[in-house]
């Protein structure tokens, strides 16, 4: 028999009224007349929680709230489950269902799959499914939740098929494949595109060093040079020919001449030093030249009202 209290913590999601819980009930009634033993599932024999674990996780490791059954009797219990119309339970039944391929009648998946993949469209949001871990997330907002990380950056790796938290993802209604197969293609998508960048050698330009007249294989190279690890510095000197950690930076050709070119950093950094100390002393003589003009005005308009004053006072 199903012991008060877990009937009790089901209502608390689903009403007993409904004829689906009914069901479910019903069936559990009936497969705990089997008396199976649990002997691991590769023996086709499974645990099922009564109370789902999203409904109640304190009932986890109670043992009146697990049932030994066989693989396809879990199948059907998560199915009868998501016809309630709970959300996480249409996330359970798909997830048990895809995990479960190999033991269940080809013709019976296919249809479960299916009717599965419509049930899923009428729920908000897309579920997305951890490759690594075999979780399931009911939207990439909840999953972004638990890596840390933004919902763009989680969706984004979907398709670029990169990791996002240290993890691959993928949305739940296009996996296809066992999820060790698809995480094996992701690596070699991460291999083949690593090959790619470090073979990058033949058309990087390289970069010299205009004070020194050091020449550098990549930007990279130089960076580390002046003890920086990003390349920002001196990819902003080459684009505006200015100074980054006190050298002067010019991309590397045969013909250089480097000290013609370190002259001419030179020449243009002074024109615009010139320029820009004539444009603040422009400016400072417009300041004060307002500000004389103003204080003549408010004494002439001073000596107006006062002499207004001088001729009210001796009529």
């Amino acid at each position: 028999m199903i012991p008060q209290y877990l009937i009790d913590e089901i209502q608390k999601h689903v009403p007993i009224s409904n004829k689906y819980v009914r069901h479910y009930l019903k069936k559990i009634y009936k497969f705990q007349q089997q008396n199976l033993q649990y002997n691991g599932v590769h023996n086709n024999t499974e645990l099922h929680h009564i109370v789902p674990r999203s409904w109640c996780e304190q009932l986890i490791d109670d043992p009146d709230n697990l049932i030994v059954v066989t693989s396809e009797q879990h199948v059907i219990l998560h199915e009868i489950l998501s016809l309630t119309g709970d959300k996480s339970m249409i996330f359970a039944f798909w997830h048990t269902l895809v995990k479960r391929v190999s033991v269940l009648d080809h013709y019976l998946y296919a249809q479960r799959l299916i009717r599965s993949k419509q049930q899923m469209k009428f729920v908000n949001g897309r579920p997305v499914t951890n490759l690594n871990t075999g979780e399931m997330y009911y939207s990439i907002s909840a999953a972004a939740r638990v890596v840390d990380r933004k919902d763009s950056s989680l969706r984004n790796s979907i398709p670029n098929k990169t990791k996002c938290g240290g993890y691959y993802w993928e949305f739940t209604d296009q996996i296809d494949k066992p999820l060790e197969e698809l995480i094996k293609e992701r690596e070699q998508i991460r291999y083949e595109r690593s090959l790619i960048r470090n073979d990058c050698s033949s058309f990087m330009k390289k970069v010299v060093n205009l004070n020194t007249g050091k020449v550098f294989n990549s930007l990279t190279e130089a960076a580390h040079s002046i003890d920086d690890q990003k390349t920002g510095l001196i990819s902003q000197s080459l684009k505006k020919q200015i100074k980054a950690r006190g050298y002067y930076w010019a991309y590397w050709y045969e013909g250089l001449d480097v000290e013609k070119e370190l002259q001419s950093r030179i020449d243009e950094a002074k024109r615009r030093y010139d320029a820009k100390n004539a444009l603040h002393s422009e400016r400072q003589k417009r300041c004060n030249t307002n500000s004389f003009e103003a204080r003549a005005e408010r004494a002439r308009l001073k000596a107006l009202k006062d002499q207004e004053d001088s001729t009210d006072n001796i009529s």
